[in-house]
């Protein structure tokens, strides 16, 4: 029996910890929850069973944060990652504040890493990417996201095709928890957007996107992206 696609892909959330503290980052919000949190081997190797015994893969993972880089476990659980088969591709973000960790045995691990350029260490992130094709490096919008619902952007235009993994729980995307932190919510108010990974690999969990009110703040939606390229949003006015 093959192993079948619940969702296209995921973003895991594998540490609060960061080099960098801006105001801008879509996952400013929880972070400060626990600035030291990681994501343990234990709950790897239970994501990875639950998988295992479902015939659950995805198209991609990606990791994300806080900086994935500072992950303690980020060797040896994309390792376990990679030869659980649940995956075709392991891919990883990264801000290019830590270009010494960034060997070539290191970038071996994954099929993708991208560059989030804020500056720091530009001229190595190019020489990167030159030397291996599959290191992308983009340039970072810095404008602060919103903290209150813009008018006139649900139906959300969503670019975002993957849910988010954190710890024990499961998000109908990667922005979801930081979105509702950002609103001054609590995760209680927002019990059919997000369920405990057992739930999820029961087949419980709903995703309902698209016209939530969190989607109104949100960058992944392309109606406040293209406010922010077209410099017609600068952040909150009050």
């Amino acid at each position: 029996m093959g192993r079948v696609n619940p969702h296209h892909a995921v973003s895991v959330f594998v540490t609060d910890m960061c080099t960098l503290s801006c105001q801008h980052c879509s996952q400013a919000m929880f972070r400060p929850e626990d600035a030291h949190w990681q994501w343990s081997m234990e709950d790897v190797e239970k994501w990875i069973y639950a998988c295992e015994v479902l015939s659950h893969a995805y198209d991609f993972i990606i990791y994300t944060g806080g900086e994935p880089l500072l992950w303690e476990n980020i060797v040896p659980a994309t390792r376990l990652i990679r030869s659980s088969g649940i995956t075709k591709e392991i891919r990883t973000f990264t801000n290019g504040t830590i270009p010494e960790l960034m060997t070539g045995e290191f970038l071996g691990l994954f099929d993708q890493v991208r560059v989030s350029d804020y500056g720091h260490h530009s001229h190595i992130m190019e020489g990167l990417q030159y030397h291996y094709k599959h290191v992308k490096v983009f340039p970072i919008q810095q404008t602060p996201l919103p903290s209150q619902p813009l008018p006139h952007m649900l139906p959300a235009n969503c670019t975002c095709d993957r849910i988010g993994i954190m710890g024990d729980k499961v998000f109908h995307c990667p922005n979801a928890y930081s979105n509702i932190l950002r609103l001054g919510k609590r995760l209680e108010d927002y019990q059919d957007l997000w369920c405990n990974m057992d739930e999820y690999h029961s087949g419980l969990f709903i995703k309902d996107r698209y016209t939530q009110d969190i989607c109104s703040i949100c960058i992944s939606n392309k109606r406040i992206r293209d406010l922010i390229i077209r410099g017609e949003y600068g952040g909150d006015t009050t």
